[in-house]
């Protein structure tokens, strides 16, 4: 039992097996209207390959979909399950101990004898009889739809966990005093992603997306741990690579959502600068806030690049395998069609061991088939895998222009607060009384000019202008 909780235990954290959970899930769900629940046996319903259908799957810890099956058949395979339980649920001891106190006159002494009896029993056993008892608690006030009461309920479970109807009874109508307020929480399964062209419908607030992320992050470590373990099993892998890309997929949309989120408050903080009521220090406080959010952001895309990166490498490490794989097996073919050649040109007693070595072949080639549709699959999800760094890439740059213009923003309000400040007075310039000294000074070494060049240059600007000249209009006309 215990080795079961730390295989198959939910992500939750609840220790329980999940066969055992997903069942009482079930019932609680679908069969609390079904008459004679946990009373039909398998031989009466012909249940019997479906049970073992079920088992068959929960022994490879795949995850069966229980929609698919009635109710009498999941309840068929809790009971074979409990039934096959390497010990009972109490032990042998515990167990005639429980019988023992039965035989006690009052009723308290029973429940505080139960009581301490069920603190010694281990915790995997004690929560899985708590939630055993509580369940069939349920289907026993619903009677009237189910048919079974206490007396039918023990008499099911007497064989199946080995206790006795007298402990049972006092368990079913003690429960409260015995087990507590047992909460049966339900199970809430992973998103699947079987069809590539086809995406499944995400979560779309922050917190369920982030619940989802939990619980595909649980699933994948879980798929780690069997596959390093030497587990070599196609269908953990093909899952492995499907919880990748819906961690992908969940990711990329939470990462939006907080960038939608960032947007509305800078958006936010843009119209309170606005107002005048707003001081300077929660201005500089609200684009603090703003910087780290970005800053965060930022961090988060980088991470995941950096596990899409380690996952590509990962992808090509096993394409890189697989390849070697394949030549090793084409060099056995022809090895073995080398073999053959030579067995056939030398005699022909050997025609069963050439029939024989032609099976081989065949199998090796198969296996070279196979090998091959694995090598194109995984070129496949790294051809994926370069896309999504690529988009992760983009947002990278999406998320720096918009640091960008939160720079350009502040630099733009502390221009408009230096010019709103008042500027000094100018003071006069020295220019003007220094070009009227060099004035002078030059008038002094040249002499006055004379009348005729006065008159000269007169009559030089009275000719100019009656007499245009082409060449400058077409200059003119080009400037």
């Amino acid at each position: 039992l215990c080795e079961a909780v730390r295989r198959t235990a939910l992500y939750d954290g609840i220790q329980l097996p999940a066969v055992f959970r997903e069942c009482v899930d079930y019932i609680e769900s679908y069969g609390m209207k079904c008459e004679g629940i946990y009373r039909v046996s398998v031989s009466t319903q012909g249940m019997k390959s479906k049970v073992d259908e079920l088992k068959a799957a929960y022994d490879r810890e795949e995850c069966p979909c229980l929609e698919e099956y009635d109710p009498h058949t999941v309840a068929s395979l809790l009971k074979q399950y409990l039934r096959e339980l390497p010990e009972n649920l109490l032990g042998r001891e515990l167990a005639q101990r429980f019988e023992d106190a039965c035989g006690r006159q009052e009723d308290a002494e029973k429940v505080s004898e139960f009581q301490r009896l069920l603190a010694e029993a281990a915790p995997e056993s004690r929560l899985i009889l708590s939630w055993l008892i509580a369940h069939m608690e349920h289907v026993i006030l619903r009677e009237a739809d189910t048919k079974m009461n206490i007396q039918n309920i023990s008499i099911v479970l007497n064989p199946t966990i080995q206790i006795g109807n007298r402990v049972l009874y006092v368990f079913f109508t003690h429960v409260k005093e015995l087990f507590g307020d047992v909460v049966l929480k339900p199970v809430v399964r992973p998103l699947r992603w079987s069809n590539v062209a086809t995406m499944p419908a995400l979560p779309e607030t922050q917190e369920s997306i982030k619940e989802e992320i939990r619980r595909q992050e649980f699933l994948l470590n879980c798929l780690h741990r069997d596959l390093q373990a030497g587990v070599k099993n196609l269908s953990k892998e093909e899952r492995l690579w499907e919880v990748q890309r819906i961690l992908t997929a969940l990711k990329r949309k939470l990462r939006e959502a907080k960038r939608q989120e960032c947007e509305s408050k800078i958006a936010q903080e843009i119209a309170s600068l606005s107002k005048e009521d707003v001081s300077k220090e929660e201005m500089t406080e609200n684009e603090e806030e703003v910087i780290n959010l970005l800053l965060a952001q930022e961090n988060e895309i980088l991470t995941e690049q950096e596990e899409l990166i380690s996952l590509e490498q990962l992808l090509r490490r096993q394409i890189a395998t697989e390849k070697e794989e394949i030549e090793r097996l084409r060099a056995e073919i022809a090895d073995i069609q080398e073999v053959r050649q030579q067995g056939r040109s030398e005699t022909e007693e050997y025609s069963s061991d050439s029939e024989s070595e032609s099976e081989d072949e065949e199998e090796l080639q198969m296996i070279l088939e196979d090998l091959q549709k694995q090598n194109e699959e995984l070129e496949n999800k790294n051809t994926h895998l370069n896309q999504a760094i690529h988009e992760e890439q983009e947002a990278i740059l999406e998320l720096r222009q918009l640091r960008l213009l939160q720079s350009h923003k502040l630099q733009q309000d502390g221009a408009v607060q230096s010019l709103s400040e008042p500027a000094p007075p100018a003071q006069p310039s020295p220019e003007p009384h220094a070009e009227e000294q060099t004035k002078r000074h030059r008038r002094c070494a040249g002499g006055a000019p004379g009348p005729d060049t006065a008159a000269s240059s007169n009559g030089k600007a009275a000719k100019d202008p009656s007499k245009p000249s082409p060449s400058k209009d077409r200059r003119d006309s080009n400037m």
